[in-house]
């Protein structure tokens, strides 16, 4: 299955900007998911990106494994986790659709969906892979939407289409 987005897409080029503190504390959708989370002891992570949100996750005693597509964003993840001192996570690289992990009591997916060319088997694999629930996060406009439109030059150059020039 294809995703709408390559692997070597632009997010590598995110990862600088993901500088979150793993001990932040007044985030609002942290704190929410801290409470969906509670005391559930492991946490699947599609698409966990450089550890926004699994970091934090990781700090109470949960297990934290992220599926990450950018072997960069991975790489800064494994970075970030050493520095904090944070040894339950790990990382698998490589697309959620393509990939094989161990079922979660949570599965998390947050600002992802954007970017998933066809939806419905990517969400019924989440539900496959949660023991308890998943929690899906959507900002009310996609994080790299300000990429848009150098995005759509990239993909016209290359022949395909862009889903955010789809919807306008």
């Amino acid at each position: 299955m294809e995703s709408a987005w390559p692997q070597s897409d632009i997010s590598g080029n995110l990862s600088t900007g993901c500088k979150d503190d793993p001990r932040r504390t007044g985030d609002p959708v942290l704190d929410r998911l801290d409470l969906e989370v509670g005391a559930r002891t492991s946490v699947l992570d599609v698409g966990g990106g450089a550890g926004k949100y699994a970091l934090p996750l990781a700090l109470h005693p949960r297990c934290v494994t992220v599926v990450e597509a950018s072997t960069v964003m991975g790489e800064a993840l494994a970075e970030k986790s050493k520095k904090a001192r944070i040894e339950n996570i790990s990382v698998v690289n490589g697309l959620w659709e393509d990939v094989e992990v161990d079922p979660a009591q949570v599965v998390l997916c947050a600002n992802v969906v954007f970017d998933v060319a066809d939806l419905e088997p990517f969400i019924l694999k989440l539900e496959s892979h949660a023991k308890d629930r998943v929690l899906i996060l959507a900002s009310m406009e996609p994080p790299r939407a300000v990429f848009s439109p150098l995005w759509e030059a990239h993909t016209r150059k290359r022949g395909k289409t862009c889903p955010a020039s789809e919807s306008s």
